[in-house]
């Protein structure tokens, strides 16, 4: 468990938020703390605020489960109380039960700073995803986003929910079969087919499909998933 902290400004603090943290910090054992280094991936992230002005940005900040913005001493204790909770559920849950025909979703609204982020991540800058004039020309007569941009939500869902934490990509095949434009809704879901038992780990198969809000598909995918028997279990 990796948790992040970033304090505010301190201008008008209502309350000793470094009795509070230090606090928590004594009821959580097994906590990798972070601080200074706010590009970070966390479990969690605790942004604490004097007061109920709540100043820091939590679009800067990326957390794995939940960035969680503390402005009192009440909700130091419901923060330390929703991290407890998951840790219990993590040391009880630490071999997954998996099924065949299991499928799992996730949806996310693509926005334009999604495409120039992915274009800056990728350096594929091609002007199809990238410059509005330019494909006012073309058959979309606007920007599309990427492919791999649509596929890589499949890829979310297979690492952090179908299978989920511990299972490793092996391969996929895909097909892009409608365009995705700023403001689509993507709903990507995965169902696990096969599972082939390979001794310490599994060889599982996923399909996995993309629909806008329209319930258009715009891409499809055949993966193979390794699955280490020390996390998962495979039940019928």
């Amino acid at each position: 468990m990796k948790i992040g902290v970033k304090f505010c400004g301190g201008c008008n603090p209502r309350y000793d938020r470094g009795a509070c943290l230090r606090k928590m910090r004594e009821q959580l054992n097994d906590v990798i703390w972070v601080t200074g280094k706010q590009d970070e991936i966390c479990d969690y992230w605790l942004l604490i605020c004097g007061c109920q002005r709540g100043c820091i940005r939590s679009e800067d900040f990326t957390a794995s489960k939940k960035i969680l913005k503390l402005e009192s001493p009440m909700d130091f204790m419901k923060a330390k109380q929703l991290i407890q909770n998951f840790m219990e559920e993590e040391s009880n849950d630490k071999i997954k039960i998996v099924h065949l025909k299991e499928q799992a979703s996730m949806k996310k609204v693509i926005t334009a700073q999604d495409i120039i982020d992915f274009a800056k991540t990728t350096l594929d800058y091609n002007k199809m995803h990238t410059d509005s004039v330019f494909c006012e020309d073309t058959k979309f007569k606007r920007p599309i986003a990427h492919g791999m941009l649509s596929l890589s939500l499949l890829s979310s869902v297979m690492g952090m929910k179908l299978p989920g934490d511990g299972t490793v990509l092996m391969g996929c095949s895909s097909k892009f079969v409608n365009p995705v434009f700023i403001g689509d809704e993507l709903t990507a879901t995965v169902i696990l087919t096969k599972c082939r038992d390979f001794g310490e780990y599994y060889i599982a198969e996923l399909e996995g499909t993309v629909i806008n809000q329209n319930n258009e598909v715009v891409t499809t995918m055949t993966a193979n998933q390794m699955m280490s028997k020390q996390f998962f279990k495979l039940e019928s």
